[in-house]
């Protein structure tokens, strides 16, 4: 199944776009401008034009080397940063007469225009190598598309770090974002004017040099090997869950900050972790959801525990497994049935399931959508519709930097997505974290801060509007992991059945 196309009464016809291109120094994440424009229904054309920039010498054998020791996922056409030659723009060099330019030649100021110029940022460079400064200082890289005009940021966002000994990998994904936003710019530029400006675009990052790419291979490679040797003598950490009787007015979400009275942890098993909480009640019964991973397996099911009314569970046990990976069971009731959308991403699938003897017997009603990558598909409603949020990265990304909704009428109707997905591009605070719930200032979504890595803590945003056209939400804590209990990962909090769970890596 594919996903409905979205029909918006503001979208009319293509554009006709003229991309501005490096002449000699064209990257793979250019193509892919063009490739998705074109795709998209515009008409695209290319001009080249000369440029000083080059890139260092020594990122061709970075390249190499991270690819051959570092299994980099940045290799082939995942990779955005890869030079192409310039007669991949061929099909492209139609000429026609442009209503907007897209300028993705690097040059710090383009020249005027009659139409509206868009230009991406690179940690406020439109130098994309500016991001290896940041990218050398294990820091986050910011993307901007700025209208060159009135100085408008119409789209932006803050890409993750996934690897951060691997340079090259975080350059491509990086790279990945700015194409990804470039449709929400191109949107933004049509349809609206820019709420936001910047008066300047300088950029402090220092130039990356042969010397300093050196540098960092050399350090990556140190670091790697004496990490593998700390680890070896260290206690180990896993994920775990815990959960509290709820109090009205005192959950994590509702009041915005983390308080571990009351929590009792699940014991801990050496042989597997257990992650993704969802607590549900039922015929006077509360039930814990989760992911249970044996290590031995190396692959997740979901599992179930009955907690009683003094805090103490029952027997876990399996409720779904599968040849391929499954975690994060997002339970609903809708229709007077009850579902689930775990996450199947391994298999390239969304599905949707139907209990057919809860708690324990469950059957696939559906596959939603295929040939696609959802991680921590989040069921919710809103103003009469069914919404999903979950991070659905596209070719080459991150799945840690970027939330996309889609909504239908039903959980088993046709599903489209947002036109302005995706709606959130920011690294501390986009993937999903839980159930969206329904607060005294509207909704609120716990999402995951993946600044420090995978899971590391979290962020609760406020949703501010949310219609079939628009979005917006605004950020209102980011929680770190606990230090009192020696965690170095926080990512789920849920709260149903009168309990309030959340997980955690810890001792």
């Amino acid at each position: 199944m594919r996903l409905k196309p979205f029909q918006s009464h503001e979208a009319g016809s293509g554009l006709a776009i003229q991309l501005v291109l490096p002449r000699g120094a064209c990257r793979r994440w250019h193509l892919a401008i063009a490739v998705n424009l074109a795709a998209a229904g515009h008409g695209v054309s290319v001009t080249r034009v000369a440029t000083t920039a080059r890139e260092p010498a020594a990122l061709a054998l970075l390249r190499l080397t991270e690819q051959t020791l570092f299994s980099s996922r940045a290799i082939g056409a995942a990779d955005f940063g890869a030079p192409v030659a310039d007669g991949a723009f061929d099909p492209y060099c139609t000429g026609g007469h442009p209503n907007l330019t897209i300028d993705l030649s690097g040059r710090e100021a383009p020249p005027a225009s009659r139409i509206p110029v868009l230009q991406p940022l690179f940690n406020r460079s439109p130098d994309d190598l500016a991001l290896f400064d940041g990218l050398l200082g294990n820091r986050p890289a910011s993307i901007e598309w700025r209208r060159i005009d009135d100085g408008a940021i119409l789209a932006d966002g803050v890409a993750a770090v996934t690897a951060p000994h691997i340079l090259t990998q975080g350059f491509s994904e990086a790279l990945s974002l700015a194409v990804v936003l470039v449709d929400r710019a191109v949107l933004a530029a049509r349809n609206a004017p820019g709420d936001r400006s910047t008066a300047s675009i300088r950029s402090m990052a220092r130039p990356a040099s042969s010397a300093r790419l050196t540098g960092f291979a050399l350090g990556s490679l140190a670091e790697r090997l004496l990490a593998r040797l700390t680890t070896a003598v260290t206690t180990s950490r896993q994920w775990n869950i815990a959960w509290r009787t709820d109090h009205p007015g005192r959950g994590i979400v509702e009041t915005a900050t983390l308080d571990l009275a009351g929590f009792r942890w699940l014991e801990r098993d050496s042989a597997r972790y257990f992650a993704d909480p969802f607590p549900v009640a039922y015929q006077g019964h509360t039930y814990l959801f989760c992911e249970e991973y044996p290590y031995a397996r190396g692959k997740g099911h979901l599992s179930f525990m009955e907690i009683f009314s003094d805090g103490t569970h029952g027997a876990i046990r399996p409720m779904l497994e599968a040849d391929h990976h499954l975690s994060y069971p997002c339970i609903f009731s809708h229709g007077g049935q009850i579902w689930m959308i775990p996450e199947t991403a391994e298999a390239g699938t969304l599905d949707l399931y139907r209990a057919e003897r809860f708690p324990d017997r469950w059957v696939r009603h559906k596959t939603l959508l295929d040939n696609c990558y959802f991680a921590d598909a989040t069921f919710f409603e809103h103003a009469g519709r069914c919404w999903i949020a979950a991070t659905a990265p596209a070719f080459g990304q991150s799945d840690r930097d970027s939330l996309s909704l889609f909504m239908s009428d039903r959980p088993d109707g046709d599903w489209m997505a947002h036109p302005m997905n995706p709606v959130v591009a920011d690294v501390a605070g986009s993937r999903p974290a839980g159930w969206i719930e329904r607060c005294a200032d509207g909704l609120r979504r716990p999402a995951q801060d993946c600044t420090g890595g995978y899971g590391w803590g979290l962020t609760i945003a406020r949703i501010d509007r949310l219609t079939p056209y628009d979005y917006a939400e605004t950020r209102l804590v980011r929680i770190h992991p606990p230090a009192a209990i020696d965690a170095v990962g926080l990512h789920s909090v849920n709260r149903g059945g009168g309990i309030e769970v959340i997980d955690a890596i810890v001792p």
